[in-house]
């Protein structure tokens, strides 16, 4: 049996969490901003109240809150730790493979031809397509048992999210307002 003793042993567990809790924070952080900016657009039920921001801290209080409870919600009507885990590590490799997505099927449809400064010139349709896959193979492999759990939570998600978006978003929401510079 491996023992690191209990000086360097606490040590190394208490690296491991403060890990943890700043992997959460900026985690947080990150999903409140994003709240707060779909909610700034208009584009969240109770956006009104997600888009204030603290008098006090400058910070938009009612988003992160609304997040941290949403978050308790799901960690404690998930009853596996690991399909918390993949729910997660599905859910962000989603919110980075929307974008994707989104811009291939208009680059392949020559609905969108602005293109940004920073691009991949004539790998960019190959490397869209590769990426695509690749967030629908770990989104499968992510939710095979023992985590099918994890997509019963998302597909419910996931009606919620169309539910939500053909009564209510998409007759609000226009999208984020761009500066030309």
């Amino acid at each position: 049996r491996f023992n690191l003793g209990d000086g360097f042993g606490s040590l190394v567990v208490g690296l491991c969490a403060g890990a943890m809790w700043l992997c959460g924070l900026a985690g947080m952080t990150s999903a409140s901003r994003m709240v707060f900016a779909f909610a700034r657009d208009k584009g969240l039920p109770m956006s009104h109240w997600l888009a204030k921001v603290d008098e006090n801290y400058k910070t938009p209080a009612p988003a992160i809150w609304a997040l941290a409870v949403f978050a308790l919600v799901l960690a404690f009507s998930v009853s596996i730790y690991s399909a918390v885990v993949s729910i997660a590590t599905v859910a962000l490799y989603i919110s980075y493979g929307l974008p994707i997505a989104t811009r291939l099927w208009a680059r392949l449809n020559r609905k969108h031809e602005k293109i940004g400064p920073w691009n991949l010139g004539k790998f960019s349709t190959l490397v869209s397509i590769l990426a695509v896959g690749w967030v629908s193979f770990i989104t499968i492999v992510f939710m095979l048992p023992p985590n099918e759990q994890a997509g019963q939570v998302m597909g419910i998600l996931f009606l919620i999210l169309i539910f939500l978006w053909g009564f209510y978003v998409r007759h609000r929401y226009v999208g984020p307002k761009y500066h030309e510079t």
